[in-house]
């Protein structure tokens, strides 16, 4: 095993990442409840992808089929209901986790020197993930999807001077249709995705990088701990249990998706 192990290290740091992010990476010892939600962001993250995936293997970008396709999702599809709901709850649910991160980070002066970076690239992550959301929002091409997106994308339209010719750009064309769900489709599955796993590696590598640099020998061992070990048995028992009140949440209450987004678009 320590060949193997060696091997890898000599074409790869995985131990020394697997060190400095997880095994001898130190935490404070007096970490409170606001401190778990940047890992629920993370756990959240990683249920929309998953079942994003899964939703894309079925969904049809085309505006005459999309919204049968999500029809054909939910009632034809096997467990099919189950991974919309959990993809429509949890994006509701990722907004309330990254409010309460955003809150703690203002709370505790997160975004004070050394840790600007950090707060910056915390903002760029919450941009791109409304983005995110809103085009996300779109792609049933419900009542609600058509004509949000018909209000949103208008306000570009209000640009001085290149307005008119900014609208027609993004849309593709003079108003809603074919060509705007299928760039935000686009945009929604491959292209935000990966900006938004990028930002939030970034984003970590950022946090442990000031940790390191400003955490003296003497602090590491009287203030802080090791966070592989007991924080990870507290974070992974919280996760899971944030898991169980999202799926609690999806059978329970999924008239979170608005009942109106039922209802087939009418456009003018």
């Amino acid at each position: 095993m320590k060949n193997k192990q060696s091997w890898i290290d000599q074409r790869f740091p995985l131990t020394k990442v697997w060190n400095e992010h997880l095994a001898e990476y130190y935490t404070p010892r007096n970490f409170n409840f606001w401190y778990f939600f940047g890992s629920l962001a993370l756990l959240v993250l990683v249920i929309q992808l998953v079942t994003g995936i899964f939703l894309t293997m079925h969904f049809k970008p085309d505006s005459a089929n999309a919204f049968a396709s999500v029809e054909y999702i939910m009632r034809d599809v096997e467990w099919g209901w189950l991974v919309r709901y959990l993809h429509s709850v949890g994006a509701s649910a990722f907004f309330v986790v990254i409010y309460l991160h955003m809150y703690r980070g203002l709370l505790y002066g997160s975004y004070k020197g050394p840790r600007e970076l950090i707060w910056v690239l915390g903002m760029l992550l919450y941009i791109v993930l409304m983005a995110e959301a809103f085009m996300g929002y779109v792609l049933p091409w419900g009542q609600m999807s058509y004509w949000g997106a018909q209000v949103i994308i208008s306000l570009f339209g209000s640009v001085p001077v290149i307005g008119p010719d900014l609208l027609v750009w993004i849309l593709g064309d003079y108003s809603v249709g074919d060509a705007a769900l299928n760039r935000f489709f686009s945009l929604h599955v491959v292209a935000l995705p990966l900006i938004l796993v990028v930002l939030v590696f970034l984003h970590i590598v950022a946090l442990h990088t000031v940790c390191l640099l400003y955490t003296s020998p003497r602090k590491i061992a009287w203030v802080l701990s090791p966070f592989c070990g007991f924080f990870v048995l507290l974070y992974s028992t919280l996760q899971v249990l944030t898991a169980i009140f999202l799926n609690m949440q999806t059978l329970s209450r999924p008239t979170l998706l608005k009942p109106q987004n039922t209802l087939h678009p009418c456009g003018i």
